[in-house]
């Protein structure tokens, strides 16, 4: 049976989808040694290693999810809205920042999650209706929040992704819960969703930031407060800090989750 669009549930033909954009070969290492660390988790299962976590060059990386129509649409747009707003940050230049600039790198980073989340479509939690919403909208829904911070780029697994998924059947509804951090060049971005409702208070957000030094790019209300980062993370600091939002702002059912202690 052939699949659907994940945006928009159509039957048109499939394209597809690179994980990292093709644009960014220009700006990151591109060569055939240049692989991706991945890790996922599902539920209170134990971590593993991800299906992107092979020997081939990350760029190469694509998922056959999203139709011609949307990733030659609304999808481009919003790579191209985000590309001038990315390319200084995966560079270290953190200076031009803006609400715009915020804005659409915290819509490209969502576009990022839902897509990369198909590699292990088990841990796929962003609801149907909240990718609709978002093909709708093309605005990080309000569920959402993203945080950003700064990388120290390597050659080695110069791409580093750690996906978290989460679901719970409650009496009258599901509530899901995904956690991504991934690595853009000198970009650190770590994405937070809990629906149907994110119950992440701004006080939990505003510690989580200062804790770690990272920007909180969505919700992004105090502009003028934001101070860059100065802290440049390795790979194995930012696996802690990823884990440590899925780990300690987890829903009251995942008291007993206790898989993301490293």
């Amino acid at each position: 049976m052939k699949k659907p669009c994940i945006f928009c549930e159509g039957d048109g033909k499939l394209s597809k989808e690179h994980i990292y954009p093709n644009w960014l070969k220009e700006h990151l290492i591109n060569d055939d040694n240049s692989s991706t660390k991945h890790r996922v988790t599902l539920n209170q299962n134990k971590p593993q290693i991800g299906k992107l976590q092979r020997k081939i060059n990350f760029h190469k990386q694509k998922l056959r999810i999203v139709c011609e129509s949307c990733n030659n649409g609304w999808m481009s747009q919003i790579q191209s809205l985000a590309k001038p707003h990315l390319i200084p940050l995966i560079n270290g230049e953190w200076d031009a920042m803006t609400p715009a600039a915020y804005r659409a790198i915290s819509v490209w980073a969502t576009m990022f999650t839902i897509v990369h989340e198909y590699a292990h479509p088990e841990t796929a939690m962003v609801p149907k209706i909240e990718r609709h919403q978002f093909k709708n909208t093309q605005l990080t829904p309000s569920t959402w929040r993203v945080w950003l911070g700064k990388h120290i780029d390597s050659e080695d697994h110069p791409a580093f992704i750690n996906h978290f998924g989460f679901q719970m059947l409650q009496p009258k509804f599901i509530q899901n819960l995904q956690s991504t951090g991934f690595t853009v060049g000198k970009l650190f971005i770590q994405t937070y969703m809990a629906n149907p409702s994110c119950n992440l208070s701004n006080a939990k957000a505003e510690e989580f930031s200062k804790q770690f030094d990272l920007i909180q790019a969505f919700p992004c209300n105090n502009l003028e407060l934001i101070s860059i980062p100065k802290i440049k993370y390795s790979k194995d600091n930012l696996l802690f800090i990823s884990n440590y939002i899925a780990k300690n702002y987890r829903l009251p059912a995942m008291e007993s989750l206790d898989v993301l202690t490293k």
